[in-house]
């Protein structure tokens, strides 16, 4: 027996190490907790890009967008409402590189608008032809800053009268190259720069974009609008796709014509090789491969040498790479930080270099959702998150506490918080929240059976039931089967089972699912309750998503990973004996010293799976994070899944209408 318990620990440490690993790749967390029903945001060019990202993630949150573009296309509107399920989209017509239509569009906004929450200064071109704008200016420069500059005094009546009151410029990392110095800013050279300068038009209005921003909150500070700039990284969107040829064109029309690639002398450690280079891992190396990716990038600076002189030799363009040694300049600083900070910090540090971080790509104002469990844990998370989005929320747990609801209006400005008394120990108290929700609610559309609890008492419940089985697994199989009926109302229904990467170790077989020992087992066996508890929520799920496929109503299981919430500190007082020992001191506390993660990180798979279109029809899948898992041994055997269901429908006494074909 012992031999089983050493091999069993040793699978879990393997499987826990495999899926933070593997999770890294996963979706961004989200961030912010604000709801924006009954904001506005104007965001230019919004119809593209980053802007487009704007746009979506802001109407996800259940905001008001006004799109103002140079491109103007209903197709776009219907994209963002078909991702978002917000039709509180605008479209308005602008061109940024004339300033009557500025003032045209602010002249529209102030007949129409009774408001503007936040501005988004975000439409931006790269480099442009020599031709000068219609009010005599260098394009680029116009449309990047000066119509922004324009726009934002035009438009700061309307921006009064918000209680938000936010305006955001996105600049870019090439404003450090920007020219500008206190003598040429108001000469003819920056209206229009000489082509051999033209390289830095852009870094220059990106720098000029983080003085008006920091301007701006000097001048507006009286009335509390906020004002900031951002660069959001080196983003892949349109905006460079003519600055190529320009670039080439710039390069022509010199009599000189060099080209110089830095390099290194580490391009002789990359890893490159002819089947990695368009991969996914190139893109993101995962942590562990963190260090080589200097040298990559200084191998592709000596093949880009290579190439652009071949390809310019018809030009007489002279292209080379070279290495300046090891060179002591302030590079390595953040280089020696990165190494020297160790693989735990740089595992949770490795979304943070991405552009409109958001996870979340549906606005639910007027839907319902269920979550059950700890409030300050994974459930409290929850809550928080769909809160967020606009969603109604309605939090069932055994501790009622006007504070956590309050905490959640608080964080998120969305009201409509619902707090419900129950008790996952005793059916009869689920059978009670459901008559009261029966009565209160017209729908659900997403049901999250997120309560849990680690290894109790050896004392069963008032049902005669083990209280871990009970309340992580018996009572939320009767909470989904009572609450069918109104999410059969919803559009397309999800159910969420939370499980655990412990239901590897469970020790359920077709004979112990109906036996004393699953209803109370002896402490002996009482480590491998919480693992039992989350193998049936993982059948669960699957049996489900088979029986509730008729009315559109999707279900599914995930691990959260080890979050580190007061769950397992109140199991480790539970455990006794030998294995008891074991598994509290040798497995337990150092895998959660070692990879465990905060409930606020642990609680975005469940947000995803809950609400993003990409799930919408997922539907009897096991979900390590985000993505699909190797499932728990047995969870194929489809007899024993059979036997567990039937046991399970007599052990929680569904009545013949309440069980499901």
């Amino acid at each position: 027996m012992l031999t089983l318990v050493v091999i069993l620990i040793s699978l879990f440490l393997i499987a826990a190490f495999l899926n933070v690993y593997l999770s890294k790749a996963a979706f961004l967390d989200i961030k912010s907790n604000v709801c924006l029903v009954n904001r506005t945001a104007l965001v230019t060019g919004g119809s593209a890009g980053i802007g487009y990202q704007f746009v979506l993630k802001l109407a996800a949150r259940g905001c008001r967008v006004i799109i103002a573009d140079i491109v103007v296309n209903e197709g776009i509107k219907e994209s963002i409402i078909k991702e978002t399920h917000n039709s509180n989209i605008v479209l308005h017509y602008v061109d940024f590189s004339s300033f009557a239509s500025v003032r045209k569009l602010a002249d529209e906004l102030k007949r129409t608008e009774e408001k503007i929450d936040i501005l988004v200064n975000n439409a931006g071109i790269g480099l442009c032809t020599d031709k000068l704008t219609e009010d005599g200016l260098n394009l680029t420069m116009q449309v990047n800053y000066y119509s922004h500059f324009l726009i934002t005094h035009l438009l700061i009546d309307l921006i009064k009268k918000s209680d938000y009151k936010r305006i955001l410029f996105t600049s870019s990392l090439l404003c450090y190259s920007h020219l500008l110095y206190s003598g040429n800013v108001t000469s003819q050279e920056i209206k229009n720069l000489p082509y051999y300068l033209r390289l830095f038009d852009y870094s220059a209005t990106k720098f000029l974009a983080v003085v008006a921003a920091k301007m701006f909150a000097k001048k507006l500070s009286k009335w509390n609008i906020m004002c900031n700039a951002y660069h959001p990284g080196a983003a892949k969107t349109a905006i460079w796709l003519n600055t190529e040829d320009i670039i080439k064109d710039l390069i022509k029309k010199s009599d000189h014509k060099r080209v110089v690639f830095t390099s290194s002398m580490l391009s002789y450690s990359h890893l490159l090789y002819s089947g990695n280079v368009t991969s996914k891992e190139i893109k993101n190396l995962p942590s562990c491969l963190r260090f080589m990716d200097y040298s990559t990038t200084k191998f592709l600076a000596v093949v880009a040498a290579k190439m652009f002189a071949k390809k310019l030799s018809k030009w007489n363009i002279i292209c080379n790479a070279y290495h300046p040694g090891v060179a002591k300049t302030g590079i390595w600083q953040k280089a020696e930080e990165v190494v020297t900070s160790g693989f735990p910090k740089s595992i949770q540090s490795v979304d943070a270099v991405k552009a409109c971080t958001t996870g979340v790509e549906l606005a639910i104002s007027d839907k319902f959702k269920n979550t059950t469990g700890q409030f300050y844990g994974l459930g409290f998370q929850i809550a928080l998150k769909l809160s967020s989005r606009g969603c109604r929320v309605l939090i069932a747990d055994k501790l009622v506490n006007p504070e956590i609801k309050n905490a959640i209006i608080d964080a998120t400005g969305n009201p409509d918080v619902i707090l419900h008394q129950v008790d996952f120990g005793s059916f009869k108290s689920v059978r009670e929240l459901v008559k009261v929700l029966k009565k209160s609610e017209s729908k659900l559309d997403i049901l999250i059976n997120n309560v849990g609890i680690g290894i109790c008492s050896e004392k069963p419940t008032e049902d005669g039931l083990n209280l871990t089985m009970q309340v992580n697994y018996y009572s939320p199989f009767l909470l989904t089967h009572l609450l069918v009926d109104l999410l059969k109302k919803s559009h397309q229904g999800r159910v969420l089972f939370t499980a655990s990467i412990a239901s590897y170790l469970h020790i359920l077989h077709q004979g112990s699912i109906t036996s004393s020992t699953i209803r109370n087992p002896p402490s002996f066996f009482r480590v491998f309750d919480y693992p039992n508890s989350k193998f049936c929520d993982v059948v669960a799920a699957k049996m489900f998503a088979r029986k509730l496929k008729r009315w559109n109503i999707t279900s599914n299981v995930y691990h959260p990973g080890l979050a580190n919430t007061s769950m397992w500190s109140t199991s480790q007082s539970q455990m006794h004996g030998i294995f008891g020992t074991i598994t509290s001191y040798i497995a337990l506390t150092p895998i959660h010293a070692l990879f465990g993660i905060d409930a606020d990180r642990a609680c975005q798979a469940a947000v995803e799976l809950s609400i993003s279109k990409e799930f919408s029809y997922v539907s009897g899948i096991f979900f390590g994070k985000y993505f699909p898992n190797f499932v728990p041994r047995a969870t194929d055997d489809e007899e024993l899944c059979s036997k567990i269901w039937q046991a399970t429908e007599n052990i929680v006494k569904l009545k013949p209408e309440e069980k499901l074909q």
